[in-house]
């Protein structure tokens, strides 16, 4: 039995290398029918150095002109050619003759598709268009049935629709038969026109879900990319247009009144694109793919999300967003535990941070929000510990600044928030300082922007807090850096005690002498000069001490 077994692989082997001998050898013919010298072993070891491996002129990549000739006027050719059916069936069927412009269009297609099965070996692009467009038209054919006409040869809408369905299965078998990356994106296409020639809400947006999972099916079981990035804007388009009161089947549009529901839809379609992360890293997932169906999926359903709260939930939009944020902070765990992609579990912890900050804006108001939100920064900065991610922290750093500028801008201002917003500062850049490691931070500029702000919105605090004291208080700001740069050992403090001093001292002279009383104007010269004095005699110590 062994002898026989390995007998038989020993023929197979045989087979495969004479199956590649009569390759080689019709390679060969080719060549030298394009006049391309070949390689031997003979002609590499005499002069290495000297063989021509660049390619005749007739073998090198297109000029424009022939690219505009093989290429372009195959697409207008067909572009053309389907118009030409178009109307050749609308004139018929304008004639009240439905059947006879639904069995004439058939014949046109089919004829289209035979063309293409007789040029396929000569002429293997315009093949493919052909085919392509012929596909194309005999669907609008079959949607001419029922749909767009004045006398349909189908009254029922839905056996109509079951006819359409038909040829989604058909080019998704032939996809996965044929591992046809063009195919699916057909198909996928077919499913979009369905749900809106449907008009119906709960077959569109179940569809457009079906969609977002189709396209995420190839891409785990082929490594498609392009079908991806297309059923996004498709998807995200299908939602706008069912938004918009789907013109296409209704004249006049009109905008869609209540939700239905499309919420669900829209939010599992959202998570459907986002399973993207869960693919393994391979050469055919390039990063950049990856990344812009990430922005994509965030940006379409970001700008949805908010059209649908202006449009359905105005009262309620807290819950939306508490939902998203809930989803997304946890999906980011979920990702740093089990995807290869690791910036994706950072970028979705920050999508929920910024979903819980519109939810916080809801429940809380302007100003009190502006206290949550500070609140909210030390959380993403201690989840950016957690992840290791220098991206949270990069992005946290952004929003609390726009925060600070959105707060000092606003009219209304409350102690509480004001002393917030530099306690918050100075914690965030111990932090930062402390585990700059384990955050892969190479520079001090984000923690530079934290004591930055920190400075100017004690400041400000001390001034609108105290303000019978402020130069006293400024003194005293002052010497709480000063101790905690000898505490820290971190001269940045240092200076900091240094600018408020002089920031104090200015104060004194150009504004508290002309509106302050005698006594509390002895009491800020006083603490001013003792704080000065006295770190000026730190200076000399430490000056003397290294001499």
């Amino acid at each position: 039995m062994p002898e026989k077994k390995y007998q038989s692989e020993i023929l197979l082997l045989t087979e495969k290398i004479s199956f590649l001998e009569n390759r080689i050898s019709a390679i060969e013919k080719r060549l030298e029918k394009n006049k391309i010298p070949l390689l031997t072993e003979k002609s590499l070891t005499k002069n290495p150095e000297k063989v021509d491996f660049s390619l005749p002129d007739s073998l090198k990549k297109p000029a424009l002109e022939a690219n505009i000739g093989m290429y372009g006027l195959a697409w207008f050719g067909n572009i053309v050619l389907l118009f030409a059916g178009i109307f050749l069936h609308l004139f018929i069927q304008s004639k009240g003759q439905s059947l006879l412009a639904a069995c004439v269009g058939s014949i046109f297609a089919l004829t289209m598709i035979f063309l293409a099965k007789k040029i396929q070996k000569n002429l293997i692009y315009l093949s493919k268009i052909f085919t392509l467009f012929a596909k194309l038209f005999l669907f609008y054919v079959t949607v001419e049935l029922h749909f767009f006409t004045n006398n349909p040869f189908i009254a029922n809408k839905y056996f109509s629709l079951f006819l359409l369905s038909l040829f989604v299965i058909y080019q998704i078998y032939k996809s996965v038969k044929k591992e046809s990356e063009e195919n699916a994106l057909l198909g996928l296409f077919y499913i979009i026109i369905i749900g809106v020639l449907s008009n119906k809400t709960h077959i569109l947006l179940p569809l457009l879900t079906l969609t977002a999972a189709g396209s995420i099916y190839f891409l785990f079981r082929f490594g498609w990319t392009k079908i991806l990035i297309y059923s996004i804007i498709l998807s995200y388009s299908g939602f706008i247009l069912w938004a918009a009161g789907n013109p296409i089947m209704n004249h006049p549009a009109a905008g869609v009144i209540k939700n239905q529901f499309s919420e669900f839809y829209l939010s599992a379609t959202a998570g459907i694109f986002s399973l993207v992360f869960f693919a393994k890293q391979k050469k055919l997932l390039k990063k950049n793919v990856i990344l812009s169906s990430l922005i994509l999926n965030g940006f379409g359903f970001s700008v949805l999300i908010i059209l649908w709260s202006l449009l359905f939930f105005k009262d309620n939009f807290q819950i939306i967003f508490a939902s998203i944020s809930v989803f997304c902070i946890l999906y980011s765990i979920i990702l740093k535990k089990y995807s290869q992609w690791h910036y994706s579990s950072a970028l979705y912890a920050v999508y929920g941070f910024v979903a819980m900050s519109v939810s916080f804006y809801g429940i809380f108001k302007i100003p009190m929000v502006f206290l949550t939100l500070t609140i909210q920064s030390l959380l993403v900065l201690s989840m950016s510990l957690w992840f290791k991610s220098r991206i949270i922290v990069v992005l946290n750093t952004v929003l609390f600044l726009i925060l600070c500028i959105a707060y000092f801008g606003y009219n209304e201002h409350i102690s509480v928030i004001n002393f917030s917003f530099p306690i918050v500062a100075g914690i965030s850049a111990r932090i930062i300082n402390r585990y700059k490691e384990r955050l892969t931070l190479e520079t001090q500029f984000i923690r530079n922007i934290y004591l930055f702000v920190l400075f100017f919105s004690f400041l400000y605090a001390l001034y609108k807090g105290l303000t019978a004291y402020v130069t006293i208080s400024w003194s005293i700001a002052a010497l709480i850096y000063f101790v905690l740069s000898i505490i820290l050992k971190n001269v940045k403090y240092r200076y900091m005690a240094i600018g408020t001093l002089g920031t104090a001292s200015v104060y004194l002279f150009f504004v508290d002498l002309e509106n302050i009383n005698v006594i509390y104007r002895i009491a800020a010269f006083l603490v001013l000069a003792f704080i000065s004095i006295g770190i000026s005699v730190y200076y000399v110590k430490k000056s003397s001490d290294k001499n």
